[in-house]
This record gives structure tokens, sequence and C-alpha cells, in this order.
């Protein structure tokens, strides 16, 4: 196994100092970039959240059959430059390998800590994908600024960055791998890669997930950690340790103390995300490069059942009818929370060989 060179950084819209991140094998810096965009905003039919009556009922409202079809959602002019922070990883000895540059696009519930996944006070590096990937020998940084970002990167123009890449490849979990979908639906060519994790091709079963315990004011539950002052009624999240669990982990193939992490880190998010993930591309026709699902065997996504998500005649696939490259690697006993299973080595060894087939290292 070499050791080379990587990037990996996760994608979020806030703000971060430039300070150094203790790592292990690897070396972490936060960074910063500014991502000038002019696009489309999609204006939510919906008023904004007035208390916790009213964010439960929209969590009632995901599940509530429809009778008929909604209005199409009003459009406004976008032109923001926004603050994107990630870090920036890279092995402490290079090696073959190190033109390859990783993606990382978290999910909702979780900021970019999901990808570099620690215990406190421990140094087992069996949850963090950061850690898979640099010992692999790899790099790894919403959807035109995952572009925009990704031909940042492609331009070697990430802070930190002492050359540019010669592949990408995009990451996703979750909304992450949403995002993902619609940029290489909007732009093909930017990727030479993906690699989707929870996520397979029916959404139907999301809605039931979200519905039932993902309507929650943060600021309510958690006010110490989330004051009204920052995050507004529009910020979100679940509840309890146990609604986590019922989202993200598949008993008995975790540790108890991830579970108490993850719950301890998770983060809140917008109601715009929510319903701006079912207005993002659901199918990238024109993007011919690889394509990998990364799979969870009980996925909340595939109602816990995944076995028969990914058949090739099934909308997985179709998502991509545009290339004959496409590959489906499915993890036993894990839960949507794919990094954070006792059993994720195998899913790293699979994307290692995945990676190495089809980019190969000399």
């Amino acid at each position: 196994m070499h050791i080379s060179r990587t990037l990996i950084a996760s994608l979020a819209v806030a703000s971060a100092s430039a300070e150094p991140i203790k790592g292990k094998s690897y070396e972490c810096h936060e960074f910063l970039v500014d991502i000038s965009i002019n696009s489309t905003s999609i204006v939510l039919p919906v008023p904004p959240i007035a208390n916790e009556y009213q964010a439960v009922n929209y969590g009632q409202s995901l599940l509530t059959p429809l009778k008929a079809l909604p209005p199409p959602p009003q459009t406004a002019p976008l032109v923001k430059t926004f603050q994107i922070s990630g870090d920036l990883c890279v092995p402490k000895k290079p090696g073959p390998k190190a033109g390859t540059l990783q993606i990382l696009t978290h999910g909702l519930g979780y900021n970019r800590t999901y990808w570099d996944f620690y215990l406190p006070g421990s140094s087992d590096t069996s949850f963090s994908h950061v850690h898979a990937a640099t010992a692999a020998g790899y790099s790894l940084p919403q959807a035109q600024i995952l572009i925009s970002l990704t031909q940042m990167a492609r331009e070697g123009k990430i802070p930190g960055m002492k050359s540019p890449p010669k592949q990408i490849i995009n990451v996703g979990h979750s909304f992450g791998s949403q995002l993902t979908v619609g940029m290489a639906a909007l732009a093909p060519d930017v990727s030479d890669a993906i690699v989707l994790t929870g996520i397979n091709g029916d959404t139907s079963a999301i809605a039931s997930v979200l519905g039932t315990s993902w309507f929650r004011l943060a600021n309510k539950f958690e006010p110490e950690r989330f004051p009204k002052q920052t995050y507004s009624n529009g910020w979100l999240t679940w509840a309890t340790e146990a609604e986590n669990q019922f989202s993200f982990f598949w008993f008995p193939n975790f540790k108890p103390e991830v579970l108490a992490t993850a719950e301890a880190v998770k983060h809140p998010f917008t109601l715009g995300e929510i319903f701006g993930g079912g207005l993002l591309p659901q199918q990238a026709p024109a993007f011919k490069k690889p394509v990998l699902y990364l799979a969870s065997e009980h996925d909340a996504v595939c109602r816990f059942d995944c076995s028969s998500d990914f058949d090739a005649d099934g909308p997985a696939y179709a998502r991509f009818n545009g290339t004959d490259d496409i590959e489906v690697f499915m993890v036993p006993g894990a839960g949507h929370a794919l990094p954070l299973h006792t059993n994720i080595t195998v899913g790293y060894e699979a994307l290692d060989a995945w990676i190495q087939k089809r980019f190969p290292s000399k």
C-alpha cells in the first residue's frame, strides 16, 4: 500500500479559521474560499417556521399523499458570493497516488467531521474516510457551488494545493450524493468519476425517515449548542440519540460510544435543504465517466433492506444511462452512516480497488 499526497475536504458554507488540525498519518488544514455564483434559486412555497408545532406539521406534510400535482415552484435570480470552508488533508509521506483527488460532500445532520470521525481522546482510525483514503494514497475537499469548487480544485486553486490533481473523484453521502448527481447532470465533464453513498434510485423512502423524526427546532431542543440568535427556526434537527440511531445506524454493527459521539457532533440543517434536494436533477444522462454506488445493506433510504435496490434494470442505474461503467458494492450489516459502522473496512478496500482499477498508480 502506497502513502501519497492527498487532498481531502468536505463542503460546508461556514466561517472557519485556517488553523492546523491534528491528524495521524496525514495533516489537515482548514481553508476558506470564495465561490461566486450566478444562478436560479427556488423560492420555497411555504411560510417560515413559526414554532415547534408548525415544524412537526411540515414533517407530516412530507408523508401526506398528494391529491394533485403542486404548482411549479417560483424562482428568483441568485447572484452571490459564498464563503466555503473545507479541510485540505495531505499524507505526511507522498506516494504515486498523489494525483488522485477525492472531494467529499457530506449529508444533512452532520458537518464535515462526518468524513474524519474520531472518538474523543482516541487514535482509532477505523471510522475515518480521510484516514482510509490518505493511507491508500488518494487526495480528497450545494450543485453550482460544488461544480465551482471542483473546478477550482482541478485548476489547483484550493489554498494549500501545491499542484493540480491528475484525476478528481467526487464522493457524496446522502444529500451530498444528491448534490453530486446534480453536479454530474449540470457539468458532466468537471469530474472524472463519482462515488455515491447513502442514496439509491428511489427517493420515496427518504420522506418517511425525515418526516417522522427530523422536524425538531434545533434552538429549542439544544439551545446551548444551537442558540436562537445564530440558528433561527429554519434550522432543524432530530431530538434524541435514539432518533439518530434510527436514521443512521444498524444494530449491532456499531459501537455505542460511536453513536454517542455522532450525536454530540451532529449539526442542524435547513428546511430549504430538505425540500430543495427533491428539486435537484435526479438523473445525469450526459455523464459518461465511472460511477460507484458504495451502498449499505440496511440503509434507511431503502427502508432498511437494500438487497434489491440496485438491480441493473432499476432506477439507480437509470440515473446514469450515459455510461457503461456502473458498479455497486454493498457493505453488509451497515446502516445509513456507512463509515461509522464496525465493518466499514471492507467498504474502504472495495473503494480502493475500484479506484485503482480505473486510475492505476505506477
